[in-house]
Order: C-alpha cells, then sequence, then structure tokens
C-alpha cells in the first residue's frame, strides 16, 4: 500500500474482497496548521483511498478521527452513524496533546458521518459561510427534486466552489445523474438575518448540523416565531 506522509499508527485492516488483512495508517486528529497536505487531500476527495495490496481492491472508507483548525477555531468530528465511543475518547486525548489550544467555547464543534460532509465543513469555512444558514438555503432545493422526481431518493446536497461562484450539487442514490441549483447570497443573508436569532451556538457545543437538524427546526418543538 502506497504509504500517506499524514499517516499515523497502523491497524490491520481486513479486504472485504479477499478477506485478507494489511496495515491502513490510522491517523486520529489531523491539525490543519501543520498538516496542509491532509486538508488539501480531504478538500479533494483521495484522504481516505486505500488499496489492497494483495488482489488490488479500491477502498474509499474511513475511520473515526477529528479534524481540527487552531487558526479559524473549527474542530470537526468524523464518526460513522454508530459512534464508537472508544475512538472518541481517543481522538479527545489527541487534541488535548496538542497543547494550549485555548477555550473550546470559542470553536466551531461539528459532528459529521461522511468524508464528503467533512470537506464540505471545511470548505464552508474557507469561504466564511455558516453552515447552519447553509442548511437552511437546502430545504427548498430539496423539496423541489423530490416534487420534480418524487420516484427518486436523494442521497446529499453539497455546497461547490467553483472559480468565480458557489453552487449547490444535488446527487440522488445510485444515479450518475447529477443535478446543479443555484447558490443566492441573496437568500443566505435573508436566512440569516431572519433565522440567526433562533439557532443553536455557533460555536462551544459540539451538534450535528445536517438536512435532519434543518427540517427539525420547523417541527412543532423548532422554531417559535
Amino acid at each position: 500500500m502506497e504509504s500517506k506522509p499524514y499517516g499515523g499508527p497502523e491497524v490491520l485492516i481486513e479486504c472485504p474482497r479477499c478477506k485478507k488483512k494489511y496495515p491502513r495508517p490510522l491517523c486520529q486528529v489531523v491539525n490543519s496548521a501543520e498538516m496542509p497536505e491532509a486538508t488539501d487531500a480531504i478538500l479533494q476527495g483521495t484522504f481516505f483511498d486505500f488499496h489492497c495490496p494483495h488482489c488490488g481492491r479500491e477502498e474509499d472508507s474511513f475511520l473515526p478521527m477529528a479534524y481540527f483548525d487552531p487558526v479559524n477555531k473549527y474542530l470537526f468530528y468524523l464518526e460513522g452513524e454508530e459512534e464508537d465511543k472508544l475512538c472518541s475518547l481517543l481522538m479527545d486525548r489527541q487534541i488535548k496533546k496538542l497543547g494550549d489550544i485555548g477555550s473550546l467555547s470559542e470553536y466551531r464543534i461539528r459532528e459529521v458521518h461522511l468524508p464528503a460532509d467533512l470537506a464540505e465543513k471545511i470548505r464552508l469555512g474557507y469561504l466564511g459561510l455558516d453552515d447552519r444558514i447553509i442548511e437552511l438555503c437546502k430545504l427548498p432545493i430539496v423539496h423541489g427534486f423530490h416534487q420534480k422526481f418524487p420516484d427518486k431518493k436523494l442521497y446529499r446536497v453539497a455546497l461547490v466552489d467553483k472559480v468565480f461562484y458557489q453552487e449547490f450539487l444535488i446527487c440522488p442514490y445510485h444515479s450518475e445523474s447529477l443535478y446543479h441549483a443555484e447558490f443566492s447570497r441573496e437568500m443566505y443573508d435573508d436566512l440569516e438575518r431572519r433565522f440567526s436569532a433562533f439557532l443553536p451556538p455557533d460555536r462551544g457545543e459540539k451538534i450535528c448540523i445536517d438536512q435532519a437538524w434543518a427540517v427539525s427546526l420547523f417541527q412543532p418543538n423548532g422554531i417559535q416565531q
């Protein structure tokens, strides 16, 4: 297996195809200030690419990890749908070893479940956008997709950064077709003005900000205006 410069201690992984085990770097914490090449790989979608040296099977999977940005004050936890408590404990210990990181009350702390979601959180930070407002922007896009394609299941909607603009990429399940939707800064600013006062704190609390979260805001116990 090709080694990566940001790899940490190795763990043995069993290949789903040939059932043989091979070593894989375990990177529990990415410190963006010290590992810019790892940040680039996450954004490009190659950080979690591995291949089995026995049968050559290409694999795109991940082990739980934390992404730490001491400059912009971000702390993102990439965890499976079923959180691994031991891995979370190990990540917290690794973060504490980084030295004086200041008060976590100053950090945007997020839980994500997919590598693509981690990349989007990092990208939004670089663009200076609030992920809470971005998830609200996605709601009418999701609604419009289901109205237009009632038989299709939606996988995810992600904000992507082009050279001179941003747009939303709409990804259905089990489909090679991708759809695009305009990102409107006017809509973003309007939603920020209308809803910021009703949203949970942006800093200091670990929270999962995704479409399920955005939908919950408009449930009976959500936002009260």
